[in-house]
């Protein structure tokens, strides 16, 4: 999910890289986590914490006894099920809306991958050194004219540090 959260604001607006060692003089931001950044972590811990804890207190074994009137147990219409507390389960889920139309890719490296092959005359050392947004590329996609098996009339999305366009539901996208 946070792979995901930092892949998908590049389709909404421009945003420097961020990388283990950034360049001088350039905007590209250093790696401030290791997996996750702390501002999640220790929330998540205490979450984590919490929700052991309430699922340690709302699932639990439930046995219902039936008697007669006598005071007999009737073994054939007693239960012996599982309960829960919906309400301390449904509590702690929570859905994250995305800014943006950008499909998600999560941590697929081919998915990545596809976003990163920039258009033929984007130039490399501005969009690494500087900030750069996911869309469709207004310049020819960099497969134009090389291969054989890709349309030409089909758009293409990438990173880049210049002009983007929204996504479109009516075009084939390579």
């Amino acid at each position: 999910m946070l792979a995901t959260a930092e892949y998908r604001p590049y389709g909404v607006g421009s945003k420097p890289l961020r990388v283990t060692w950034p360049v001088k003089e350039s905007t590209q931001r250093s790696t401030y986590w290791l997996s996750m950044p702390y501002q999640y972590g220790v929330p998540l811990l205490v979450t984590f914490t919490v929700l052991h804890w309430l699922n340690s207190q709302s699932i639990y074994y439930l046995r219902v006894m039936a008697y007669d009137w006598t005071g007999r147990p009737i073994y054939r219409f007693s239960v012996n099920s599982l309960g829960y507390n919906r309400l301390a389960i449904f509590f702690f889920c929570a859905y994250r809306k995305f800014k943006s139309e950008m499909p998600s890719a999560g941590a697929r490296s081919a998915a990545i991958s596809a976003a990163c092959h920039v258009p033929k005359d984007e130039d490399l050392d501005h969009a690494a050194r500087g900030s750069v947004m996911w869309g469709e590329t207004v310049a020819s996609p960099p497969w134009a004219g090389d291969f054989r098996g890709i349309e030409n009339d089909k758009g293409h999305y990438s990173f880049i540090s210049s002009e983007t366009v929204r996504p479109s539901l009516s075009k084939m996208y390579a």
